[in-house]
């Protein structure tokens, strides 16, 4: 995933927790400036990306995805995408020559693993 997508989609999960009731197809095209399918698959990504996403219909019959109240400030990856991300690190570090680095890189994929 590039820069400006991850960027994009933390934008989109604080949209997502800032709204009572959430955010629907039509809000994120219009505040993103995409087609209705790019949405979709931002939405797909959130739902994939982070755990304490749920998404909803409405008294409208729209789809609302929402991050759980009070969740803002601790949006939850999910664990293989957290690990994933640990063993990408790690082996950057070791290309970059950091090998202590990336040995606290995979002590904490593995700490997390373990849970």
């Amino acid at each position: 995933m590039s820069f400006s997508k991850a960027q994009d989609l933390i934008r989109l999960a604080q949209m997502a927790a800032a709204r009572r009731t959430g955010v629907s197809l039509d809000e994120i095209v219009e505040e993103f400036s995409i087609s209705h399918r790019t949405a979709q698959r931002m939405t797909q990504a959130l739902e994939t990306t982070f755990a304490n996403v749920t998404a909803e219909d409405g008294e409208d019959r729209k789809r609302r995805w929402r991050i759980d109240p009070g969740a803002l400030d601790r949006l939850q990856l999910r664990p293989e995408t957290a690990i994933e991300a640990l063993d990408i690190a790690g082996r950057e570090a070791v290309a970059e020559g950091g090998c202590a680095t990336a040995r606290r890189w995979r002590g904490c994929a593995m700490a997390f693993w373990r849970g």
